[in-house]
């Protein structure tokens, strides 16, 4: 079964200092039939509780995905500044 599914997956709830959390992941799957495929998660929030009921969600900023995002942007911009460097100097030396 092929297929790419985005969904959220609630942990456990923790009780501290009288205050009742619940992290939140969010999971990324691509299954590419009998040939395997990809997961990957990463931390999505953290729910605050009173009584059982969300009071609050606070954002988690995963600092890992975007300096990730930043390298392959650097890397995608300087392949590019060298190709063409590369197609300039092959013109030039014709």
């Amino acid at each position: 079964m092929s297929g790419v599914k985005v969904e959220l997956k609630e942990g456990q709830v923790i009780n501290t200092r009288g205050v009742s959390l619940r992290p939140v992941a969010q999971s990324f799957s691509a299954r590419l039939g009998k040939r395997g495929g990809l997961v990957w998660n990463r931390p999505y929030a953290v729910q605050v509780l009173e009584d059982g009921e969300v009071v609050q969600q606070i954002p988690i900023v995963d600092l890992t995905r975007i300096g990730q995002i930043i390298l392959w942007g650097l890397f995608v911009i300087f392949g590019f500044v060298g190709l063409v460097q590369l197609f300039r100097r092959s013109l030039h030396s014709e």
